[in-house]
């Protein structure tokens, strides 16, 4: 099944569903979060947001994550894996 990322990303941030995340940093080094939208129990007032980047609260580093949407690989939400391909999300489904 095919899904488009922003669908994909709207429904987590609507429902503040808990998901894995693997990307890739800016020095090419790929990297894995556990994280959620909407979470603004920490937020001190101070910095700025860009629209161009997804704020996620990251669960294992106990701290906000901001990722860049082109570089995100695959997501994992509800036991579903999808491969980010451009704007579209290819599900991969697991069933470990």
């Amino acid at each position: 099944m095919i899904k488009y990322f922003n669908e994909v990303v709207a429904e987590l941030q609507s429902k503040g569903t808990i998901f894995g995340a693997e990307y890739r940093k800016k020095n090419g080094e790929l990297t894995k979060i556990n994280g959620r939208f909407g979470v603004s129990k920490f937020v001190k007032g101070t910095g700025t947001s860009n629209p161009n980047v997804l704020t996620v609260w990251d669960n294992n580093r106990k701290r906000y994550t901001s990722l860049i949407p082109d570089n995100i690989v695959r997501i994992t939400t509800n036991k579903r894996r999808y491969l980010k391909t451009d704007e579209f999300l290819i599900e991969n489904y697991d069933n470990k």
